[in-house]
Order: C-alpha cells, then sequence, then structure tokens
C-alpha cells in the first residue's frame, strides 16, 4: 500500500472537527498510548498528522473548555494526562 492510500485511509476515519470529546478521544486514544509508551517503534508522518489535525480540531472548537470540566471526572487517568499536555502547550506561547 503507497503512502497516499494509507493516508487516505487514515483521513477516512478522522473525526470530523466538530466532534465531540469521546469521539476524538476514541480517535486518539491508541496514537497517543503509542506515542507516550512505544515511541521508540516510531510513528509515520500521516498517522501522527491525523492525531495532531483531531487534537488541533477539537482544541479550537468554540465548546472545548466546558467538555474539559467535565471530562476530568472521568477517571480515565490516559485521557487526564492528555488534557493537561494539551492545555500546556496552548498556554506556553513558546512552544
Amino acid at each position: 500500500m503507497d503512502s497516499s492510500v494509507a493516508a487516505n485511509n487514515a483521513a477516512q476515519h478522522m473525526p470530523p472537527a466538530s466532534a465531540d470529546l469521546a469521539t476524538t478521544w476514541a480517535f486518539l486514544e491508541e496514537g497517543v498510548d503509542h506515542i507516550m509508551t512505544k515511541l521508540q517503534t516510531g510513528v509515520s508522518y500521516s498517522k501522527y498528522m491525523g492525531l495532531y489535525t483531531v487534537a488541533y480540531n477539537y482544541c479550537t472548537s468554540s465548546r472545548m473548555h466546558g467538555a474539559v470540566d467535565s471530562a476530568l471526572g472521568s477517571g480515565n487517568r490516559s485521557k487526564q494526562a492528555f488534557l493537561s499536555a494539551i492545555a500546556g502547550s496552548m498556554s506556553d506561547p513558546e512552544g
């Protein structure tokens, strides 16, 4: 399978920019887990960009801030770590 086919397959499964937290996290969870625990095995550019795009779309949606408060009550530590990292990077203009 060439890279354009792989990228197209990944894009077909990406949630829309207006997706809620549950849908967004369902897409991101496996990729975030891979990056946090198995980064030495590598991540393809198309996979990374898919994860980045979905996270960016969710974080720039107008309803994000209300959803974070309710999501943090779920007890899912991976989700909490991800949301904390995103919030930290959004407040750091250098990084």
